[in-house]
């Protein structure tokens, strides 16, 4: 597909695939200068690849490849925070038919978190799981703000979560993914409540030691032995 083409001294935006139109540009200068770098705006995941730049005029042919790697954004929060923010901002003013849904992708199978479709919420489109839980900002068409909220995270919602949208008015589409990671409040506990047993039973014995070597009777140290 075409990223981006520049001819005839302009750049030619029809000739552009819908998946980039709006979303990248070139130097106003880049013939004089050389400079034939490329900038994309808001780039995600599916923006991922390889990339090919050629260069054809009169007596010169120039090639060049570049590979694109998108990392997904990564947001850890501790279970019992009141919320937790999923990121996602892309282009402003979209169109009033555009439709977002947020759906988390993994583990599978795919449950829809909250859907934004004909100018409102939908709730009754939502998984039970996250009825109630989430919110998104009231002008996120205008401000491209797309960003989710989810309320009391807890561990079950860690996974990965994708944000796509789209809109048959102006033939766009956009897509995001996020990792959720929800830590557990007792993660850290563990090692306190295996090593706190250990330190009863050295005292236990050494207590029991101490009185055996008093003179203690065998029938007065018999509850010693049985805790232990």
């Amino acid at each position: 597909m075409t990223v981006h083409k520049y001819h005839a001294g302009s750049d030619q935006p029809d000739a552009r695939d819908q998946f980039y139109r709006e979303r990248n540009e070139m130097r106003d200068d880049s013939l004089k200068t050389g400079d034939l770098s490329l900038t994309l705006k808001q780039p995600t995941d599916r923006d991922t690849g390889k990339y090919i730049c050629r260069v054809e005029g009169k007596g010169i042919k120039r090639k060049k490849t570049v590979l694109l790697r998108v990392m997904n954004r990564v947001v850890e929060v501790e279970e019992g925070a009141e919320s937790v923010q999923l990121p996602f901002t892309t282009t402003q003013n979209l169109p009033e038919d555009a439709t977002v849904v947020w759906k988390r992708i993994d583990p599978v199978p795919s449950v829809l978190v909250h859907v934004y479709e004909n100018g409102s919420d939908q709730p009754h489109k939502q998984h039970q799981v996250y009825r109630d839980r989430t919110k998104m900002n009231e002008d996120l068409l205008r401000t491209g703000d797309l960003s989710l909220t989810l309320k009391q995270p807890t561990d079950g919602d860690s996974g990965e979560y994708s944000c796509s949208v789209s809109s048959k008015e102006r033939s766009i589409s956009r897509e995001t993914t996020v990792l959720l990671k929800v830590k557990g409040q007792y993660e850290n506990i563990s090692l306190s409540l295996v090593v706190c047993p250990w330190l009863t039973v050295l005292s236990l014995q050494g207590e029991f030691r101490s009185r055996i070597k008093q003179g203690t009777s065998g029938t007065e140290a018999a509850p010693l032995i049985r805790l232990l």
